[in-house]
């Protein structure tokens, strides 16, 4: 991996992803996006407007 320590860069990668915050209901629509920001985003949005969410996928590679 160029300029950087690959063990560095996979405990950034795992903090990262502890830190995502989204909430899902016991039902709801499903929701999916290609970054886990953009499914941050989309399920705070969801929540502003009381539509239920519940499930989310990023792409392949992302936590389900």
């Amino acid at each position: 991996m160029r300029g950087g320590n690959r063990e560095e860069i996979v405990d950034s990668i795992l903090h990262e992803m502890q830190d995502v915050q989204v909430n899902l209901s016991d039902e709801g629509i499903f929701i999916k996006a290609d970054t886990i920001g953009a499914l941050e985003a989309l399920s705070k949005e969801l929540e502003e407007h009381k539509i239920p969410h519940h499930a989310c996928r990023g792409r392949p590679g992302l936590p389900a």
